[in-house]
């Protein structure tokens, strides 16, 4: 489990740089292009079109567009150019874009557009075209997709294995001990958007018996009340005063949130979350191993240890009611999908592509602007998608590792 939660963080690590070295490649592009406007615009303000002045642009804009997803506008300066609905080109003007860390997903980082006072908003929401684009949809859905599978797993089957566990005897006589290393649960998460001077402190697993290992909102209503919402089902789970320090008691958990919220103010909460990255054995002592079910059938009984040994075929409610060996199955057959799904959309794309790119060569009497446009359409979506195989079956050879 280690391992798989190390390989999937990596990946994303990687796409995170990937993302931030592209940004710089677009504000090297916008100069550029904010540079040949300005020389075009003069050069045409006192004689005839320059076309190879125009062929340079294109070549550019053709670069930028395979990165990101843009509009572009005809001014009268020159090639107006736009990303996320924000004047990245215009005229001879530059803006840059930037990467800011992310507070929702530390050591992550959001694409952000700076202003002319030097302020920064995030426009990462805004981006779904072009090599960003598809890395961003990588980074922050599918791989985050497949961590929350694989540290579901890890949960469900450290709570499991270890409440069957405690039920057993060891050769010494002992009981109640755990054999995998308890679950500790990340502190709960601040919106971003949060006003109030609270913070998250801890989650722990009161009870495991009663953890579901899915996801809530803990929401302020004011600085002295709160309600939980499990976000899986929308359902209400709990509601009550708040007092700073005080745990809040829900779902087998306890969560602890210090200082005072503001109206409005959400904080999330998933137990589950790291359970990959955490997993290991508590056990140093084999006289420990509890595969007796009664102090009185030791030495010889063995019946907790075939207990222990059909944990990996009940059904888990928390699983969807399939058992760890199906749950360990699907997702790998997940991962699978994905590869496949994205093997489908390159070569639709790459049809695509190659279509628009002969009928440019072909056809005459057609704005070429118009028909850039729409080229550059189809070869943003061919990045993302060729980006979505690679990263997917590194994926796949991460989780078939898993089964090994």
């Amino acid at each position: 489990f280690v391992t798989v939660a190390q390989g999937l963080n990596q990946i994303r690590l990687d796409t995170d740089g990937e993302i931030s070295r592209h940004v710089d490649t677009i504000n090297g592009l916008a100069t550029k292009i904010a540079s040949l406007n300005d020389v075009i615009f003069k050069v045409e303000s006192s004689g005839p079109e320059a076309p190879d002045l125009r062929d340079q642009r294109r070549v550019l804009i053709n670069d930028l567009a395979g990165l990101v997803n843009i509009d572009q506008v005809t001014l009268k300066d020159g090639i107006g150019i736009n990303i996320g609905g924000q004047l990245l080109v215009g005229g001879n003007h530059v803006n840059e874009l930037s990467t800011k860390s992310d507070p929702d997903n530390p050591p992550l980082h959001d694409v952000t557009f700076v202003r002319s006072d030097g302020s920064e908003f995030s426009i990462s929401d805004k981006i779904h075209g072009g090599q960003i684009g598809g890395l961003l949809a990588l980074r922050d859905g599918d791989i985050v997709k497949f961590q929350d599978q694989v540290d579901r797993l890890a949960a469900v089957l450290t709570t499991e294995f270890n409440q069957q566990h405690q039920a057993g005897y060891g050769l010494d006589g002992t009981t109640n001990n755990n054999f995998f290393s308890t679950l500790t649960p990340q502190a709960p998460l601040a919106n971003d958007r949060n006003t109030g001077s609270a913070t998250g402190s801890s989650v722990t697993i009161a009870d495991p018996t009663l953890a579901t290992f899915q996801g809530y909102e803990v929401q302020f209503s004011g600085a002295s009340s709160y309600s939980v919402v499990n976000t899986a089902t929308g359902a209400s789970v709990t509601s009550g005063a708040y007092i700073s320090g005080t745990p809040l008691s829900f779902d087998g958990l306890d969560v602890v949130i210090n200082g005072t919220p503001a109206a409005g103010d959400v904080f999330y909460v998933n137990a589950q979350k790291g359970a990959a990255q955490q997993f290991g054995v508590a056990l140093s002592d084999t006289d420990k191993i509890a595969a007796a079910s009664t102090a009185a059938g030791i030495p010889g009984n063995n019946t907790n240890a075939l207990d222990l040994v059909a944990v990996h075929t009940k059904r888990q409610v928390d699983l969807g009611n399939v058992t760890l060996n199906d749950y360990h199955t699907i997702t790998i057959g997940d991962v699978g999908s994905a590869t496949q799904k994205s093997t489908q959309a390159l070569h639709s794309k790459q049809l695509e592509f190659d279509q628009v790119t002969a009928l440019r060569e072909s056809v005459s009497g057609v704005s070429l602007d118009e028909e850039l446009t729409n080229l550059l359409s189809f070869q943003r979506s061919f990045e993302a998608s060729a980006r979505m195989i690679t990263v997917a079956d590194e994926l796949m050879q991460t989780m078939l590792a898993m089964g090994r």
